[in-house]
């Protein structure tokens, strides 16, 4: 066995440089081009499903010959999901505390 001591020195991040921007990168987003338009990704992340949700109201609305949107069916709609939000709502509270045993 050699009496030498291994001194070789490692070259690492700290361990909280990932989660700082360093001053240099503050102003760097990341972006994508749609066309001449460029959005961030952040944005486009939020607002894709933004028009997902847009087109299928529209694909229903034509679907049902022009019921879905109205007033009428939204308060329908509220009220059959009313319990489900309620029971759900419940479920979350009693993960979050804790008091759930599988």
């Amino acid at each position: 066995m050699s009496s030498q001591t291994n001194s070789t020195v490692v070259d690492r991040p700290t361990a909280t440089s990932d989660l700082a921007l360093r001053p240099q990168d503050a102003d760097v987003t990341q972006q994508m081009r749609i066309g001449r338009f460029k959005i961030s990704t952040e944005l486009l992340r939020a607002y894709t499903m933004v028009f997902a949700l847009i087109a299928i109201w529209i694909y229903f609305h034509y679907s049902t010959d022009h019921i879905f949107l109205e007033p009428r069916n939204f308060s329908n709609m509220m009220r059959k999901t009313a319990v489900t939000g309620v029971l759900a709502v419940g479920m979350l509270i009693v993960i979050v505390t804790g008091q759930i045993d599988l």
